[in-house]
């Protein structure tokens, strides 16, 4: 969620201290090309689940390497 050029925000359980360097297999879905993307955890979050009173965790994401077709999902068009 929150998907931008510089980075994004991943709704997940798993505890990633910041400054670990990842790597996400994101899978294709329907127009979407499966792509992979190079990151580094800037921060982790504690968010409110809309849904429920429950909070939910998330990591935040800064894009250190992701292929054209990334930025193309995210700013189609300045990147056309």
């Amino acid at each position: 969620m929150n998907l931008t050029s510089e980075g994004l925000f991943v709704l997940t359980q798993a505890e990633i201290p910041p400054g670990t360097q990842l790597q996400l297999e994101v899978p294709g879905a329907q127009e979407v090309p499966e792509m992979t993307l190079r990151a580094i955890v800037v921060r982790q979050r504690l968010i409110p689940d809309e849904s429920s009173q429950l909070m939910v965790k998330g990591l935040g994401l800064q894009i250190l390497q992701a292929p054209d077709a990334y930025y193309e999902l995210v700013e189609p068009k300045k990147r056309s």
